[in-house]
């Protein structure tokens, strides 16, 4: 016999396994590897200003200090290490700005 309401529970419950698989896998959204994503965006921009602008080694360097508080106000949204390396980045440079 079918049975209407075991079926909204295995659904509710695969629905719950996608989104949790999706989120972790797909979007590398568990903590750790989320937060090595980030500090590996973060070491390529320093390769990269290294060789192309040191002095701006020290702006990228005050803007680590910020990477985990926007990684933390980002939880529930969809951003990409990238785009949390911006962030800490553009903020860094708008108290430079304010500074000067």
């Amino acid at each position: 016999m079918f049975d209407k309401n075991n079926v909204k529970i295995t659904f509710s419950l695969l629905s719950k396994f996608i989104y949790f698989f999706y989120k972790t896998i797909f979007m590398g959204r568990t903590q750790p590897s989320y937060t090595s994503a980030i500090d590996r965006e973060m070491e390529k921009f320093e390769r990269i200003l290294r060789r192309a602008s040191p002095n701006l080694l020290p702006v990228l360097e005050r803007a680590k200090g910020k990477i985990r508080y926007f990684q933390n106000a980002s939880y529930d949204e969809e951003l990409s290490p990238i785009e949390i390396v911006f962030l800490s980045l553009l903020s860094e440079l708008e108290e430079e700005c304010k500074n000067d």
